[in-house]
Parts: C-alpha cells; sequence; structure tokens
C-alpha cells in the first residue's frame, strides 16, 4: 500500500511506538541556555558575524546518552510536547536536536511531530487530543517532569505505566530507561 502524500513511514515500520517528549527538565536543565537562547542563536547562526553557541551544552549530557540509547533499542516516532514548541517550527526544532547531539531524535520525529497545548490547557489534554486525532494503536511513553506536565499525575496513562517523570533539576538519566522501554513495547488497550 502506497503511504498518501505527506504520511510518513518511520524507522521500516507503520506501528513503531511513540514518545511524547517534553524539554525543559528532562533534556534541557541549564539556566543560562534554554529555548529562547537557542532560537536566538538558531536565527543569528545565519548571519557573518554570529556568536558562538555552546550547543553541546544546551541538553544535560546524561540525558543525551539516555535518549540516544532508547532510540537505538525502542526506535520510536517523536512527538514534541514541550513550551519551546512556542519557539520553534518542525525544521528549526530538527537543526537543534542535531546540533545538540541528538540528531536521532530529529530523524525520528513523527510527521504530526508536535502536541502544543492551547492555553488554559494541561499537558494531558493535548497529548490525548493528538492521540484522538493521530494514534494507530502504537505503544507509547510520555517523558515529562511532574511540574510542566501538568495532569499527567494519577491520568488513566500513568496508571497504565506509560507516564515516567524526571525529577525537575535531574532530568532524563539511564534508570529511567527501563520504564520507558516498557511503555514503549507494552500494545495499548486504545
Amino acid at each position: 500500500m502506497t503511504p498518501a502524500l505527506g504520511d510518513e513511514v518511520q524507522r521500516g515500520s507503520e506501528c513503531a511506538p511513540l514518545l511524547f517528549l517534553d524539554i525543559d527538565d528532562v533534556l534541557c536543565i541549564s539556566h543560562h541556555h534554554g529555548g529562547r537562547q537557542a532560537a536566538l542563536a538558531l536565527n543569528s547562526r545565519r548571519t557573518a558575524d554570529a556568536a558562538p553557541f555552546p550547543w553541546d551544552q544546551l541538553f544535560e549530557e546524561e540525558a543525551r546518552i539516555a535518549l540516544n540509547l532508547l532510540m537505538e533499542r525502542a526506535r520510536p516516532r517523536i512527538v514534541v510536547t514541550s513550551t519551546w514548541l512556542a519557539l520553534f517550527n518542525r525544521a528549526a526544532m530538527a537543526e537543534v536536536f542535531r546540533l545538540s547531539g541528538l540528531a536521532r531524535i530529529a530523524d525520528a520525529l513523527h510527521v504530526h511531530w508536535d502536541a502544543p497545548q492551547n492555553r488554559f490547557e494541561t499537558r494531558l489534554a493535548a497529548i490525548e487530543r493528538w492521540l484522538a486525532a493521530n494514534h494507530r494503536g502504537e505503544a507509547f511513553a510520555v517523558l515529562d517532569d511532574r511540574e510542566s506536565g501538568t495532569g499527567l499525575a494519577g491520568s488513566t496513562i500513568e496508571r497504565e505505566g506509560r507516564v515516567v517523570f524526571c525529577e525537575v533539576g535531574r532530568g532524563l538519566h539511564l534508570d529511567l530507561l527501563p520504564a520507558l522501554e516498557a511503555a514503549l513495547t507494552e500494545p495499548t488497550k486504545r
């Protein structure tokens, strides 16, 4: 069967699992180099007098290692749920991931790559809206923190074992991979 225009078959499977990915307090812990600074740096890269930006320091090293390992093992497609969606379109977000040592994330962005929150909406509501419109039965996991992952704590998807919370100020680390891998391989009941 030929995919419709705009559809993507990523990682060789239409049923690749999905990872809903937050950025702040998951990958980016720095108070000096955050989304706004990355957006400014990305825009200034196109000028001759661009100041250097520490792309290798934007995301925590341990988080990059853990996420790259998860990408290698589980091969999920990525849906970004972060407030960084207000700063970057798909191409710019992919470039940020590539410049920051996460090319696998850039390459795995889902065709419907973003699940932005509407004003006064919880992160859970944004994810549920995305699932209602785009979910095709794939296994999925949500990687977030308790501060920005509003509505996720105590939700049905958390009780199903699909939500993995990072500690604020620590972010993603290798000890969280077993829970993520379990969610990404467990069939859904949806």
